[in-house]
């Protein structure tokens, strides 16, 4: 049960910080501006994660524990756990995946196609926050590596159709 406590409490951190970096960056109109807001974030974040580390040191070992990843603390309650939350994040990411495409064609072309951009890039980063803060909160900081792979697989490719989508996935867990 507690597990699903840390991911509760991973997602929302997660979501603030993507919440905050929205804010910063006056919203996703400018790629530069969401970037460096994000930088920001991430070095606000860490400074605080440092200083509570300095202030509690008996929390250092559990934290490059967390910062190098491990799967030693992984049972059948967290794959239970990780296997639902890709259930559902999956299923969003396919029943969104005609949007995303379009969304992909960019802003201004997504909204002459009448897409309701706002509401369904939210949508989107809160799926995306809870698949991360699942595997991160579950594993550590590894579960990057997982997420970054399909990314690249995706970068390479030309088309972006549902059937590129298995390809990209299947390399997140390989």
């Amino acid at each position: 049960m507690w597990r699903l406590g840390l991911t509760g409490a991973a997602f929302v951190g997660a979501w603030l910080a993507v919440l905050l970096t929205l804010v910063l960056a006056n919203g996703v109109q400018h790629t530069l501006h969401l970037l460096l807001a994000g930088v920001v974030v991430g070095v606000v974040l860490g400074a605080f994660t440092s200083l509570l580390t300095a202030s509690q040191p008996y929390l250092l070992p559990a934290m490059q524990s967390f910062l190098l990843g491990n799967t030693a603390m992984v049972n059948g309650s967290a794959c239970w756990l990780m296997a639902i939350v890709l259930v559902l994040c999956g299923l969003a990411a396919w029943l969104l995946g005609p949007l995303l495409d379009a969304l992909g064609l960019g802003e201004d072309t997504a909204k002459s196609l009448g897409l309701q951009v706002v509401p369904l890039r939210m949508l989107l980063l809160a799926a995306m926050a809870l698949a991360t803060a699942t595997a991160v909160a579950q594993t550590g900081l590894i579960a990057f590596i997982g997420l970054v792979a399909p990314q690249l697989v995706r970068s390479q490719l030309r088309s972006r159709d549902r059937k590129s989508t298995r390809l990209n996935s299947s390399h997140g867990y390989i």
